[in-house]
């Protein structure tokens, strides 16, 4: 590797830094991420998830090859409460270079270099949100709640009349 590089947000500028195809270099950093809903995950300052990723400059855009770990809040399905999920992911994805002017539908858009800058930020959340559960279930014991009162099973047994068996 030729040089570390620690960005202070997720943006990487390919065209000052990787003039020549073969170019690399690692780049290290981390954030914070909050899950809002389901996948709608934001990146801010923070310490929480920790990430490296090696980018080399390749014949029409870039790959990124890395790793990306840590912990993110998740709401449980079956409680609704929230517990800490933790991944340890590994990064192996290619950006194309992109014309600013070039109109294409961002539906049918790979990961790009727009602007001779590439934003990992896509590239991680990506990684992050195939990585969930179908089911964020907080633990293989979790009761749930109760359907008719919404106590919550995993505190105490509810207090209505409606006995279920979960």
């Amino acid at each position: 590797m030729e040089d570390e590089n620690y960005p202070q947000d997720l943006q990487i500028d390919i065209e000052r830094d990787f003039k020549n195809i073969g170019d690399h270099k690692l780049y290290r950093g981390s954030a914070c991420v909050t899950v809002y809903g389901e996948y709608d995950l934001h990146f801010t300052e923070g310490d929480s998830v920790p990430w490296q990723v090696e980018i080399r400059r390749i014949s029409g855009g870039v790959s990124v090859k890395g790793s990306i770990a840590g912990s993110i809040t998740l709401v449980c399905h079956r409680c609704l409460e929230d517990f800490t999920y933790r991944f340890e992911l590994e990064i192996d994805e290619h950006a194309i270079m992109r014309e600013t002017s070039t109109a294409r539908s961002r539906d049918l858009e790979e990961y790009s270099v727009s602007g001779g800058v590439l934003d990992l930020e896509p590239i991680f959340r990506d990684a992050i949100c195939l990585s969930f559960p179908t089911k964020r279930i907080c633990s293989d014991s979790c009761k749930g709640i109760c359907p008719s009162c919404g106590e919550n099973l995993n505190t105490g047994n509810c207090k209505c009349r409606l006995k279920t068996s979960l």
